[in-house]
């Protein structure tokens, strides 16, 4: 797999590749799905979701997907996204979606919760794309 890239967003919607991440230890505190009803933190397209059990294959231990961004002040917002085996049971919130289970650290969270995530298999702008009409807001 390709080493961690992150990718610059301008308008909310960035490319980034799948990335490894350090194996963070496993707990049974670490937070699940949210109960029926609530908001959903990061949604996957099936397109996404096809993409990251497509990894998964090739790589079965690290079958969880990592989300978290780096907002800087009045700058773009750069994404992260990485397969992990585990989360990090002090910092992360753990979520599926489209049966993929999503990693989210507690800092992060706040400012990702209604993200989309895509994934665009062909042309310039192959990779995931992410989406996220409140960072638009925040600005």
């Amino acid at each position: 797999m390709p080493d961690a890239q992150e990718a610059a967003s301008e308008n909310n919607a960035s490319n980034a590749s799948d990335a490894d991440a350090p194996d963070p230890s496993t707990s049974s505190s670490v937070k699940s799905t949210p109960a029926a009803g609530k908001e959903e933190i990061v949604t996957l397209t099936p397109r996404a979701a096809e993409a990251i059990r497509a990894r998964i294959a090739a790589e079965p231990r690290k079958d969880k997907l990592r989300v978290s961004i780096v907002k800087e002040f009045a700058g773009p917002v750069r994404w992260s996204a990485s397969m992990v085996a585990a989360p990090d049971p002090f910092d992360d919130e753990v979520f599926t979606s489209q049966g993929i289970t999503i990693v989210v650290d507690r800092g992060t969270r706040q400012h990702i919760a209604g993200t989309t995530i895509d994934f665009v298999p062909d042309g310039p702008r192959k990779g995931f794309r992410f989406e996220n009409p409140r960072l638009e807001e925040e600005r």
